[in-house]
């Protein structure tokens, strides 16, 4: 049994931690023991799940993000709890100093994960300075750099090499294959007529996400053709503003707002078109889970090209407005019928990504 430790800030409901949960599901429990070190000191909303899975978490004392105590917790855990064989960083440009740390603690395999190319930081000169010698320590201190995408790694790491790979968010393909049945069934199960036409989408209710843009497409599309129906999944520090926004429009009744789910497979299976405005992103795990299901896609095009897969995604400048409208209108409402196949050939199997990376750990 080999440990390995994962550096989160906190596990919440984020692309992230569930490209996680789906590496723990697809490796092998008597080879990988899973560890989490929580560098805000703060139970997230996966941590009770994440423990049925067998994992292991252990916080900082508190949520100081300071060098020191990030280097006497990080050490703490490491000493305590270890010996881990490798370490795998989910916390963007500051990775640079946790691989540091486990380095100076005899950690052998150090692997720091690029999943976004950009999240909205000001780009003031202490950014780029501290950026930039982060960048630095990555690449000194990384036996391995992964990213979603090429760009995510250009953005973090700077450089591509050999020690560089594209670890894919990778999912459970047959889980998303479409069941016309399991449609039936959730639709009943959220009042939703055969005769609607249902767009969702799946994300943090943050400014990222940009949901205040898909509420005025939705608004002016559901007044042009009132048998719309938006769905929105999620939680987050915006999402009692968008449903002030939806009710100042006017269409509460047409528009549905759930919590994190676990069945998001079933909702995707419901749903007619998925649709994702965001402002920015790396390589949204949701947009292969939607994909997975065949569904039609449309899309900014401030995602990433790697995550277009099927021949059904309309990725769109956000200039107009008026452009989603129509796009959305004359979207077909059917369904890839053997995504499966494409995604897997893409790379996006998620029992083939788990090889490659318990690979890695035991290297």
């Amino acid at each position: 049994m080999r440990k390995v430790l994962h550096v989160f800030t906190k596990l919440d409901q984020g692309g992230i931690e569930h490209v996680i949960i789906n590496l723990m599901r697809n490796m092998d429990p008597n080879k990988v023991e899973f560890h989490f070190a929580i560098l805000s000191g703060k139970k997230g909303v996966l941590d009770d799940y994440i423990t049925q899975l067998g994992g292991k978490i252990h916080y900082f004392t508190n949520g100081d993000n300071s060098f020191c105590n990030v280097r006497s917790n990080l050490s703490r855990i490491i000493q305590e709890y270890g010996p881990f064989c490798a370490i795998h960083s989910h916390v963007y440009f500051f990775s640079g100093f946790i691989l540091k740390v486990a380095k100076r603690n005899g950690i052998p395999v150090r692997i720091a994960h690029a999943h976004d190319t950009y999240k909205g930081e000001k780009q003031s000169l202490v950014r780029k300075i501290y950026e930039e010698v982060m960048r630095h320590e990555i690449n000194r201190y990384a036996t391995y750099k992964f990213g979603v995408s090429t760009e995510a790694c250009q953005h973090v790491f700077g450089k591509i090499d050999d020690h560089t790979f594209i670890v894919n968010n990778g999912i459970n393909l047959e889980q998303y294959k479409f069941d016309e049945d399991l449609r039936v069934t959730k639709r009943r199960e959220l009042n939703i007529s055969d005769k609607d036409k249902v767009l969702i989408n799946i994300g943090r209710f943050e400014d990222q996400k940009d949901h205040q843009y898909l509420v005025e497409v939705f608004d002016k599309l559901v007044n042009d053709d009132p048998t719309y129906y938006l769905i929105l999944v999620g939680s987050g520090s915006l999402k009692s503003q968008i449903q002030l926004y939806v009710h100042e429009k006017g269409i509460d009744n047409r528009v549905l707002f759930l919590e994190n789910r676990s069945d998001v497979n079933e909702l995707l299976m419901a749903a007619d078109i998925f649709v994702m405005p965001s402002k920015y992103e790396g390589l949204p795990v949701v947009m292969i889970e939607a994909q997975a299901t065949g569904i039609p896609c449309v899309v900014s095009d401030r995602i990433t090209n790697e995550a277009f897969i099927l021949p059904n995604v309309e990725v769109l400048s956000k200039a107009k407005k008026s452009l989603w409208i129509q796009t959305i209108k004359n979207t077909p409402l059917q369904r890839y019928t053997t995504p499966d196949k494409l995604l897997s050939d893409a790379g996006f199997n998620i029992k083939k990504i788990a090889q490659f990376v318990q690979k890695k750990y035991y290297a």
